[in-house]
């Protein structure tokens, strides 16, 4: 009976010591904190970094004759009725601010209002929920449907006479009515730019280096969350293509149209068609294999690596 007792002990002393042993690795190593996330910095591109200083201008520092560009006929709903002059047909047109105070609304509560000047000669007014003193402390304020013409300025005056790399197709007409195919990775000459619409202030008009024909893109700029298309987001400085030199000709040909076949890599894939929404595995009777999945429907399918289907 003590040999069974002295066997038991000395097998669960054995099970104790092996149990430690294997979460020694885990237990002793130095637990993850949220300041240690804090201090581990964010690398940015060169291309996230520039025009990250261009952002609109603050109300109080707002002079008169400041100009905005209407965009849209609908302003028209934003005019109080002691407007006078025109207030219809204003899009491509611009409205020069005049001066800002506060007033009362009709339930007696304090709102700022906001005079500006027509094309026409006549005064204009549009009224702000927030009080006067809470506007004079904002970093910007919008107007709605009119884009600062000093934002899209200070962007001139960054990208007009240079040469980019076109990182997305999603292109248009020059005059930026219609949507086109365009291309990937090619350089192109920025010549002008100009007021944009309602979503994406700057509308960028260029022309590739090897063609005579000019097109446009539109732009956000800024750190807010409605900033989506900002200048990263459409061009590179340098050319991708010395990145991947691998990459036979052929195939650089089909990722600049966009196109994508059987065999194609991860890396040829995303260049092709930008980064996926999702990524995901899953097992098969080959084993695992990954796929890719669009916003736009497009689905991929990679084994070791390569593409073996897809559907767009």
């Amino acid at each position: 009976m003590n040999n069974i007792r002295i066997y038991n002990y000395l097998v669960l002393l054995i099970l104790v010591v092996g149990l430690q042993s294997c979460f020694t690795g885990v237990e002793g190593s130095p637990r993850i904190t949220y300041s240690d996330v804090k201090k581990e910095k964010i690398v940015l591109t060169p291309e996230q970094k520039f025009l990250s200083d261009i952002a609109p201008q603050p109300p109080k520092d707002w002079a008169q004759g400041k100009k905005f560009y209407v965009t849209d006929d609908k302003i028209s709903i934003i005019f109080t009725s002691s407007s006078t002059g025109q207030i219809n047909n204003l899009a491509g047109q611009e409205l020069a601010f005049h001066s800002m105070q506060p007033v009362n609304s009709v339930t007696g509560e304090e709102v700022t209002e906001i005079e500006l000047i027509s094309p026409s000669g006549g005064r204009l007014y549009y009224r702000d929920n927030l009080p006067f003193a809470d506007i004079e402390q904002r970093q910007s304020l919008e107007i709605p449907f009119t884009i600062e013409e000093s934002l899209v300025d200070a962007v001139r005056k960054e990208l007009n006479g240079n040469t980019y790399y076109a990182v997305t197709p999603l292109w248009y007409t020059a005059d930026g009515s219609q949507a086109v195919n365009g291309l990937r990775h090619v350089p192109v000459e920025i010549t002008e730019v100009l007021p944009g619409n309602s979503v994406y202030p700057i509308r960028v008009v260029f022309r590739p280096v090897d063609s005579e024909k000019y097109y446009s893109m539109y732009m956000t700029v800024g750190d807010n969350r409605t900033s989506t298309r900002n200048f990263y987001t459409l061009f590179a400085f340098d050319n991708p293509r010395k990145k991947y030199p691998a990459i036979t000709d052929d195939t650089w040909q089909m990722i600049v149209h966009s196109r994508i076949k059987q065999g194609m890599t991860r890396d040829e894939c995303r260049l092709a068609l930008g980064s996926p929404q999702t990524i995901g595995q899953r097992p098969t009777s080959a084993g695992m294999v990954e796929y890719w999945s669009y916003t736009d429907g497009i689905y991929l399918l990679f084994e070791d690596g390569y593409l073996s289907y897809f559907r767009r």
